[in-house]
């Protein structure tokens, strides 16, 4: 979470001079910029591999393999249990609760359900990825979040019928007059790569220039995925690599303005006649 002791026992590490590991995005999505700033006064890393996306090394790729790209836009599904409730509704003709209960059960689903159907996980992902691909600093109140618990079985249909497929999609874009972020459900065409992702697995896409368009495909949660971006963060402390936490010291992190005009959207609106 975002309050103590996680708060606590953080600073506390790092004010100790101890290199510190987390995947707690919650608690960096809401002081990210203050623990970086942090760590950058102690000498000490902060590595978080594991709070986006499980296995997938987007944050190492942003930060190394992508460094010398201007990076336009990033989006992609960043939560695994929506993309597990929307894909089991569409195979088995179920309804959000029924599914959603089913989730439950397998326990796929955070304490508090809202973190995950309501869109909050996925924004606290992006939030993070914004901040590291924008050279931002972090500001998770400034996307706009919407769920999948107004999805019901008739939209899947409906979008099945034209050809889509419903996904949460998490979307962030650097426009002229500032940061563009949102997450909402979004129809996308089922001859896409990101339609064809099936239970926990995510897909985040890049846009840059001098590269064009990378995918980075793999699964977003489980122990062993947590386990492999941990392990990747530990290796790269032991072996002396350290680098600020979002790519660039905190001094030079700016602040965008929030954008939610000028921003070319389709709309899809389902009516109910008597």
């Amino acid at each position: 979470g975002t309050g103590n002791p996680s708060k606590a026992l953080v600073e506390q590490s790092i004010r100790a001079g101890k290199h510190l590991v987390t995947a707690n995005k919650a608690l960096l999505a809401e002081h990210g910029h203050s623990l970086a700033k942090a760590a950058e006064k102690s000498k000490v890393a902060l590595r978080f591999e594991a709070a986006v996306a499980g296995g997938i090394p987007i944050v190492k790729a942003l930060m190394e393999g992508l460094a010398s790209n201007n990076i336009k836009k990033i989006s992609g599904v960043m939560n695994g249990t929506c993309n597990y409730i929307l894909s089991q509704m569409e195979s088995s003709n179920g309804s959000y609760e029924h599914i959603f209960a089913k989730a439950q059960k397998l326990g796929y689903v955070e304490a508090d359900p809202q973190l995950d159907v309501g869109g909050i996980d996925a924004a606290q992902k992006l939030a993070i990825l914004s901040s590291i691909a924008f050279h931002s600093e972090i500001n998770f109140e400034d996307i706009e979040i919407e769920g999948i618990d107004q999805i019901s079985l008739a939209d899947i249909q409906n979008a099945k019928a034209m050809g889509y497929r419903i996904k949460l999609l998490g979307t962030s874009e650097l426009k002229n007059q500032g940061l563009y972020q949102v997450v909402a459900p979004c129809l996308v065409p089922e001859t896409s790569a990101v339609s064809k992702l099936e239970g926990g697995t995510n897909m985040i896409t890049v846009d840059s220039d001098f590269v064009g368009q990378t995918s980075f495909i793999g699964p977003g949660a489980g122990g062993g995925p947590t386990a492999s971006a941990i392990i990747s963060d530990l290796i790269d402390i032991a072996q002396g690599k350290q680098m600020p936490a979002f790519g660039f010291k905190t001094q030079s992190m700016k602040k965008h303005k929030k954008v939610t005009l000028g921003v070319k959207c389709c709309y899809y609106l389902r009516l109910s006649l008597v």
